[in-house]
């Protein structure tokens, strides 16, 4: 078996990094399952030599051993992680002491429900097959060694105690209650209930259109006085603002004055006629003076006095603060150009973006919260008074108005600030809502595992669900679920993986059938091949799905990169959107066309599973850009791989440091994966 482990490395490793690698994984492995498959063997060693039980005789009595809930031949008195998959390993208590050989009692896997004598390799009906402690390749039929790693087979058993086989449903599987602790499974109800989410804003302040007001000259002429003498400058209605010499301003003051006269002149006895006229010329006049922009006031004081002047004073229409001043004092201002704009700035709007994935859940009145970085530490309240019906393509986002008072005048408009609405879906009755711990989610698929009722042995079964928008908590459930129906909201993943080893419909596998496929390592025949060129084994691509990306394009485009990789490995959806806008503005500036359709086809991706997606072919991109043209970041950086990505496809990432943080899964399994290569700085 050594000379074979020794043959995977040889093969195995492009180099002397990944070789390194390579060996620390396949070493743990190999450790790690002697100490587990040995430590249960009855009595024997894989050579049949006696063997002594690895569990200390002070664990023995407490009759406490921790044990992994994926590779339940992992047994150990301490707790720890798992060797082999890095999860934490949970306590579970033995059936009774050791027995008289040194052996420990049967276990139950409290993950599949079933019983492992890893000692056996019986051909009994209750054997499922003989799976690799390494995961290298799936169950498989017949005993022996894994042809990958070179490890001896397990094998893998039913439960006895009436398990999944007694269960009539294919999307069933039941374990015993000790199983069920074990495991931790923990469920909670479908609930019929308001949904209610955070949506996040951001924008800018701007002035409110309504109380914005122009200082406009009616006629032409000249500024001979312009009494608003800077911008920002707060004024007063009805206040002077520019003093305007015009000689057709001039000219209807005489006209005017000429009507009025004629009209005041008229004899007791003029005909009717002739005094409708006089007074319809005194009426035009006036109104020719208004429209030449003077107040009524002034066009009473000059009717009064009988004189025309030859400099009219223009005033302020509304109080305010003078936003522009387009001309400066002595210019010559044609007729209809705007000299000043004024803006009551007691009431501003917030101007804020929202995706389209947030519209179901903004309508008008929507009280929205929001800071500005002028003001740290304060919030200033509004509500949604406005969304435009029309989307902008380029960022796809849709723009929001938020009315905000401003009596303080604190707030500036320009001021970028950042809201939140605390919204909910108005639907009536309300929809049904499930933790966001419950759904197992891929691709365009969904899947919770229910609790059947009444059931003697913990049930559950499997159900492809239709989800509607993610909820502050959750996510709202639009077909496949009951009121009151408990789902599994901890411990999903583990069930779905007993699914899949039984073969039975699943996440991975939706209409069952074979279990899903390992990491598959290429044939034994290309081993040769291998041997002597291993520098064949960096991971290739298929080029004709993946864009091209030129140098200058990697230089500016692997540090938003790496960044968009720790976001979707943290599963936060918002950071992985600004990092796509980031990188659209950068492809711009590079004139990377193919770079900027990925990163605007991220930017654009409803839910974070379709960002990953887009992401997956950036990686791909990114991965034959480094290997072309080195790597331009500072520091090292690594290539990691996946082999459970995408329906067991696998798929690549870089990232900077070595322990793996696998952005495909997140948290559902953030240490899945291992590292391939390294690529140092170009520096």
């Amino acid at each position: 078996m050594k000379n074979r482990i020794r043959k995977a490395l040889g093969w195995m490793a492009p180099g002397a990094a990944q070789g390194a690698a390579v060996a620390a994984v396949v070493v743990t492995g190999f450790v790690a399952y002697n100490m587990g498959a040995r430590s249960t063997t009855n009595g024997q060693d894989h050579d049949g030599s006696p063997t002594t039980q690895t569990v200390p005789a002070d664990a023995q009595d407490a009759d406490v051993i921790y044990t992994c809930p994926m590779h339940p031949q992992i047994q150990q008195d301490e707790p720890g992680d798992c060797p082999i998959c890095g999860m934490e390993l949970v306590p579970m208590e033995t059936d009774g002491p050791s027995s008289p050989d040194g052996s420990a009692s049967d276990v139950r896997d409290h993950a599949h429900g079933h019983v492992h004598d890893h000692g056996t390799n019986s051909n009994d009906n209750g054997i499922l097959g003989y799976a690799c402690a390494m995961n290298c390749v799936p169950p498989l039929p017949e005993e022996g060694d894994c042809p990958i790693c070179g490890m001896e087979m397990q094998a893998v058993h039913a439960d006895d105690n009436g398990g999944p086989d007694e269960v009539a449903s294919e999307r069933r599987m039941s374990m015993s209650p000790s199983a069920l602790a074990l495991a931790d499974i923990r469920t909670a109800p479908a609930e019929r209930r308001t949904a209610v989410r955070q949506v996040r804003l951001s924008g800018q302040l701007a002035v409110a259109e309504p109380r914005r007001a122009q200082v406009s000259a009616d006629v032409g002429g000249r500024i001979d006085r312009l009494y608003a003498e800077f911008e920002g400058q707060s004024i007063e209605e009805g206040q002077d603002l520019v003093l305007l010499y015009s000689p057709e301003l001039l000219a209807v003051q005489k006209e005017f004055l000429q009507a009025k006269r004629s009209l005041d002149n008229l004899a007791d006895d003029a005909g009717a006629t002739i005094r409708r006229a006089s007074e319809a010329a005194v009426a035009a006049g006036r109104e020719r003076l208004r429209l030449a922009g003077l107040a009524p006031e002034q066009i009473d004081e000059i009717a009064s006095e009988g004189t025309a002047r030859e400099r009219v004073t223009l005033r302020a229409p509304a109080a305010g603060t003078v936003l522009e001043r387009n001309f400066e004092q002595g210019d010559y201002v044609p007729t209809g150009g705007r000299i000043l704009t004024i803006a009551d700035l007691s009431t501003v709007w917030a101007e804020l973006e929202a995706y389209e994935t947030d519209l179901t859940w903004l309508r008008v009145g929507v009280p929205v919260t929001f800071t500005a970085q002028a003001h740290p530490g304060e919030t200033f309240p509004g509500e949604v008074a406005y969304i435009d019906p029309v989307m902008r393509p380029a960022t796809r986002t849709t723009r929001v108005r938020v009315d905000v008072e401003n009596p303080d005048g604190l707030l500036k408009p320009g001021m970028y600030v950042t809201g939140q609405a605390d919204a909910e879906l108005a639907e009536d009755p309300p929809p049904i809502v499930i933790p966001a711990s419950a759904p197992l989610i891929t691709g365009r698929r969904a899947i919770v595992y229910v609790k059947i009722p009444e059931r003697e042995r913990p049930t559950f079964e499997g159900r492809e669900v239709v989800l509607g928008p993610r909820t502050r908590d959750g996510y709202v459930v639009r077909e496949g679920l009951a009121e009151g129906e408990q789902v599994v909201v901890n411990g999903a993943f583990r069930i779905d993986s007993a699914m899949q080893i039984m073969a039975r419909p699943s996440m991975m596998s939706p209409d069952g059938g074979d279990p899903v496929p390992g990491h598959d390592h290429g044939p034994d025949e290309d081993h040769d091949a291998h041997d002597e060129h291993p520098e064949e084994l960096a991971p290739t691509h298929d080029h004709a799905e993946t864009p091209a990306l030129a140098a200058e394009a990697l230089d500016v485009a692997l540090d938003v990169y790496l960044e968009l990789t720790e976001a979707l490995a943290s599963d936060d959806h918002t950071a992985a959107r600004a990092q796509w806008e980031r990188l659209h503005a950068r492809a711009d500036d590079a004139g990377d066309h193919s770079l900027h359709e990925l990163a605007e086809t991220g930017a654009a991706a409803e839910d974070i599973a379709t960002s990953r997606k887009v992401y997956h072919t950036l990686s791909n991109a990114m991965i034959a850009a480094v290997q072309e043209y080195g790597n331009p970041a500072g520091t090292t950086i690594h290539l990691a791989h996946c082999p459970m990505a995408f329906d067991w496809e696998g798929a690549d990432w870089l990232q900077p440091g070595t322990q793996i943080r696998n952005p495909y899964f997140g948290a559902e399994m953030l240490a899945c994966g291992t590292i391939e290569a390294e690529f140092a700085s170009n520096d």
